[in-house]
């Protein structure tokens, strides 16, 4: 039987030894394919993903013209990126949109996951060379997305977050101060 290969955000080999020691201490459990999860804050994480969330949390430094795009796994990512990705660039393609990038790329190449590429493998990228606005994805529970976004203070009057929900737990387009 061939070895399943792991995508790297389960795998475990990109964590310091300050994030292990974090995982020592937090309760855990077993994923349906036998992968170690561990509950940091509420939310369950692979090693890599929580390495990355710390990361983020630490080193990510928001302008206040990013657009974030948080979005639960399978929950129309793809779709949501593609639309703002659309909005925030019409005007640059609006002579010439034989040449739009949607329509060559695919949307996850064009807006970055923060935790799982940007912040990926212990990296710490150089945010400052991508043009303004800068759009990134999460998949981030809110509370820790909050702790990645509130040490920037030029962001606590104008930071707004839009929740988008489809089922009746939740009107649609709830506005609230990050």
């Amino acid at each position: 039987m061939e070895p399943v290969h792991l995508p790297n955000f389960m795998k475990d080999n990109q964590v310091s030894q300050e994030t292990k020691n974090l995982i020592s201490s937090l309760p855990s459990d077993k994923d349906f394919t036998g992968n170690g999860l561990y509950n940091h804050k509420g939310c369950w994480y692979y090693p890599n993903i929580l390495q990355a969330v710390l990361d983020v949390q630490k080193h990510f430094k928001p302008r206040d013209t990013d657009i974030i795009i948080a979005s639960m796994p399978k929950g129309g990512t793809t779709w949501l990126k593609s639309l703002v990705f659309a909005v925030v660039h019409q005007d640059e393609y609006r002579e010439n949109p034989q040449i739009h990038p949607l329509l060559s790329q695919n949307p996850h190449d064009l807006v970055p996951f923060l935790e799982i590429e940007l912040y990926a493998n212990s990296q710490t990228p150089n945010l400052t060379k991508f043009p303004s606005p800068m759009i990134f994805s999460t998949h981030m529970h809110l509370q820790a997305l909050r702790e990645a976004t509130k040490k920037a203070s030029h962001l606590a009057k104008s930071c707004m977050c839009v929740e988008v929900s489809k089922t009746r737990l939740f009107p649609v387009g709830i506005l609230e101060a990050c």
